[in-house]
């Protein structure tokens, strides 16, 4: 027979089609709950199971499920009540047994509120899963302000940050995603296009981005740099200089551009996460011996796998089979299961590190890697032309 508790938990489980049944506007009540388990064979643990399920009832506390019965004729123990259905009656007995009233009552003010804004974004809504209502709970007169702006106004132009709305400078950044989602619906002529995010679709200006460049030749920091051993550098900057340098290491962790060695003509380059994406086309890459020194995890595979796209002859720097090999005790578990890939760009030995850590759902910590072992791999460059 079904417990109170478990009636709490299906219950629950449908509070989503609830909240979205209120968007809709229509009633999900009387609302019936799977309540199929068949009660104990023995007389008294099910007499018991009975009265657990009665006890918890709208027909004892005044609220919650209510219950419907039928008589059944028993060989052993006569006419007996067996429970049939569970329902909850009305809204109200609903979300105050799952002790939702509150929430509830802030949902339906929110809805309120934004259907007294824009009518038309009901669809919009039902698009979304209802939580979108609570997650941005704090942010919605805002959201609001900020939408109703950029439909009657052009700020191409502008930075994200310096657009004249009444709002805190980073409000926009934070909302960024559900802003972009009105917009493109409330006016999808002209902000549904194949534009990646809200800056793009506004026509917006972005900061460009810096990579830390490190110098690993002091003749050369001085000569191109005056004598600045570290600093920030742009793409474009990049595009336009042409050092005769003959190494170039990229590396994903900033930490490790000051592990590098001093080598003569090279300098190393951070370009953690996406920021490697941005490195194309770039004719100082072209023209060195390139390096990529990423994490041995998925994502840096996947990186590297994306750089040698970009410039066929880059070389993956302690990524192979043999530092995999050497450092199995320093291996743990990555949070996300690897995803199924490819990656054809990848050499033998990469691939079969790829391989290893994808079957062990493992990952090294490049900071985990021994020192002595990684500083001789590292001078092995000096003696690469």
């Amino acid at each position: 027979m079904i417990t109170p508790r478990e009636i709490a938990g299906k219950a629950l489980r449908k509070y989503t089609d609830y909240l979205r049944s209120v968007i809709q506007g229509i009633s999900l009540f009387p609302l019936y709950i799977p309540a199929d388990k068949k009660g104990s064979a023995d007389f008294a643990a099910r007499h018991k199971e009975l009265e657990g399920l009665i006890g918890a009832s709208k027909e004892r506390t005044g609220y919650g499920y209510s219950l419907e019965y039928k008589k059944v004729i028993t060989r052993k123990h006569g006419e007996q009540d067996e429970v049939t259905a569970v329902f909850f009656e009305q809204e109200a007995d609903y979300v105050r047994f799952l002790d939702k009233v509150a929430q509830t009552e802030d949902f339906k003010l929110t809805l309120e509120q934004l259907l007294q804004w824009r009518p038309v974004i009901k669809d919009w809504l039902l698009q979304q899963s209802p939580d979108i209502l609570f997650q941005h709970k704090d942010g919605w007169n805002g959201i609001c302000v900020v939408v109703d702006y950029l439909l009657s106004h052009d700020v191409a132009g502008h930075y994200l940050r310096t657009i004249p709305v009444p709002v805190h400078t980073k409000f926009i950044q934070r909302y960024s995603a559900v802003i972009y989602s009105l917009l493109k619906y409330l006016q999808p002529a002209r902000f549904d296009k194949a534009a990646f995010g809200l800056e793009e679709t506004l026509g917006l200006l972005k900061k460009p981005h810096l990579f830390m460049l490190r110098w690993l030749d002091d003749d050369c920091c001085k000569k191109y740099s005056a004598g600045m051993g570290v600093f920030g550098i742009t793409i474009d900057y990049l595009k336009s200089v042409s050092w005769p340098v003959r190494r170039i290491i990229l590396v994903e962790n900033e930490t490790n551009l000051f592990l590098l060695p001093a080598l003569p003509g090279t300098f190393g380059l951070a370009c953690g996460g996406g920021a490697l994406h941005l490195l194309k086309e770039i004719p100082l890459f072209s023209n060195s011996l390139l390096y990529y020194w990423g994490d041995l995890d998925e994502k840096g595979f996947v990186l590297l796998h994306d750089m040698r796209l970009y410039y066929p002859h880059v070389k993956s720097l302690l990524m192979e089979d043999e530092v995999i090999a050497f450092h199995q005790d320093e291996m743990d578990s990555q949070p996300k299961h690897y995803r199924e890939r490819e990656l054809p760009a990848l050499t033998t030995t990469e691939k079969s590190a790829y391989v290893f850590l994808s079957a062990h759902q493992g990952r090294i910590e490049q900071e985990k890697l021994n020192q002595a072992f990684l500083q001789e791999r590292l001078l092995r460059l000096e003696n690469e032309l």
